[in-house]
């Protein structure tokens, strides 16, 4: 793999491995039992809303970082995009490149959500 890139792919491992891991905890919390969202908001419907939105904000903003380009305001950034330039293989980086290229299109909502975000806070 060599030492840049396996130093970004194993960022980028723990980067995906966290919104997993929130992802999880949102799945089991929000979306599993009507019951169990149902007892949170009868004990705590604030702040049953705020730990909801707080988490489903961070995954999303989460995704959206790791799917940017590569490099903005001239800085790096941590980004499936900056994988296939490092992959010496031409083959295996066309491979990578198409790949990349799915996870931006499948995330472009969370890029959507972000800019709408802003725009009204």
């Amino acid at each position: 793999m060599g030492p840049e890139l396996g130093e970004i792919y194993a960022a980028l491992w723990q980067e995906v491995a966290s919104i997993h891991s929130k992802w999880a905890e949102y799945v089991v919390i929000y979306g599993t039992k009507e019951s169990r969202v149902a007892l949170l908001n009868r004990a705590a419907p604030r702040f049953a809303r705020l730990i909801q939105d707080t988490l489903w904000e961070d995954v999303v903003l989460h995704i959206a970082r790791l799917t940017d380009p590569p490099k903005s305001m001239g800085k790096p950034n941590l980004s499936v995009q900056s994988l296939a330039a490092h992959v010496g293989h031409p083959e295996t980086a066309a491979t990578v490149q198409r790949l990349v290229a799915r996870a931006i299109e499948q995330a472009e909502f969370c890029r959507d959500w972000r800019i709408a975000t802003c725009i009204w806070r």
